[in-house]
């Protein structure tokens, strides 16, 4: 099984200074990113990827909960389309091991451009000092030719985290090109639903907290949290 571990560099450059300080990051952000961070709004980093009409993107946020609540919710997989935009179906296929596992996906897509229908397989590991790390890939794809991504949730100041989030999409349709600002506005807000939804189950929904929470906890002692769902199959 071919595993895509992107984010192996960046969490080795991830570490905590012991004074809750600023957190060492792929990217070197000036004071005004930094300032932009901290009132929560997205900084983020594009590289042009070769035959790709796509960038690589890397975004950086601040969500005002712990690296554990965040993960939980993000790695929420059969709950991700209740809550992000365009994703019209999520449902775990099959489970690799416990920390691995392949979710399919349907989404919607901007016309002339069919749904995009795929399935990423995800990796969950823990980092160190509290932080959370999850890689994914692609394992099929009507829309992609090549997908890989990650994210990170570092422990920061007060009980919040920093979000790293790290995702390439090349695209197979040759119109794509044309919606690559779109393209980035969509992740925006599929990161701001992800942000919205934290929040709204920490403060209103802690039983569903508190699910995702027991399955990632779960999942990093080795326990199998997911099981398949057989009406899509």
């Amino acid at each position: 099984m071919f595993k895509m571990t992107v984010l192996t560099g960046l969490l080795a450059l991830t570490l905590i200074d012991p004074a809750w300080s600023r957190p060492k990051l792929p990217h070197d952000l000036n004071d005004k990113e930094w300032t932009k961070l901290n009132n929560g709004e997205f900084i983020v980093k594009k590289r042009g990827v070769n035959k790709s009409a796509w960038p690589e993107l890397t975004i950086y946020t601040k969500i005002n909960a712990s690296p554990k609540e965040s993960m939980a919710i993000f790695s929420a997989f059969d709950h991700q389309k209740n809550y992000i935009p365009k994703i019209l179906k999520s449902y775990v296929v099959k489970l690799v091991s416990p920390t691995e596992l392949h979710t399919a996906y349907e989404m919607d897509m901007p016309w002339p451009l069919s749904n995009g229908r795929y399935v990423h397989g995800t990796i969950i590991r823990p980092v160190k000092e509290g932080s959370y790390s999850i890689d994914w890939y692609l394992v099929k794809s009507t829309a992609a030719d090549r997908t890989k991504g990650g994210a990170i949730f570092v422990p920061y100041q007060k009980d919040s985290t920093i979000w790293v989030y790290k995702s390439f999409i090349d695209p197979k349709n040759f119109l794509a090109g044309l919606f690559k600002n779109s393209m980035i506005e969509d992740v925006q807000s599929s990161l701001t639903a992800t942000k919205n939804e934290i929040y709204r189950a920490k403060k209103s929904d802690t039983k569903l907290l508190e699910k995702y929470i027991k399955i990632l906890e779960d999942t990093l002692k080795g326990v199998v949290s997911y099981s398949t769902d057989e009406s899509h199959q």
